[in-house]
């Protein structure tokens, strides 16, 4: 193979390399839902929503993110986070292995986020 064409093959390597990575991180932009700290009512209207997709859609794991803001305890965030997964479980009758919980870390802001997947698919990086 010439010098040319690998030069060429290589770029061509690196701008479909960078092309998924962009279309990756513009897709986590694309969530389910996202709300921040809300009204429990609000919340449950949220909720209610995903739990109705899921049940529609029973080979989907339901994951739950959520980002602590700051200033806000993150025990108290999480408390939050497992009411709604229990919320979730409770009222819908979805087995708790369907609804999975991820920390996101710390953020300008509390929010949550709720993202569906199949079960073949790795979990959402939030």
């Amino acid at each position: 193979m010439s010098r040319t064409k690998i030069i060429v093959f290589c770029l061509c390597f690196a701008c479909l390399n960078l092309h998924a990575q962009s279309f990756y991180a513009l897709a986590q932009l694309n969530w389910f839902d996202a709300y921040t700290k809300v009204s429990l009512d609000e919340e449950k209207a949220h909720l209610d929503n995903f739990a109705y997709y899921l049940r529609k859609n029973p080979n989907w794991t339901g994951y739950i993110g959520y980002f602590v803001g700051n200033g806000e305890k993150g025990k108290k965030i999480k408390q939050r986070v497992l009411k709604a997964k229990k919320y979730l479980v409770s009222e819908y009758n979805l087995p708790e292995s369907r609804i999975v919980i991820i920390y996101g870390g710390k953020s300008a802001e509390t929010k949550f986020i709720l993202q569906p997947k199949l079960y073949s698919e790795l979990p959402p990086k939030f």
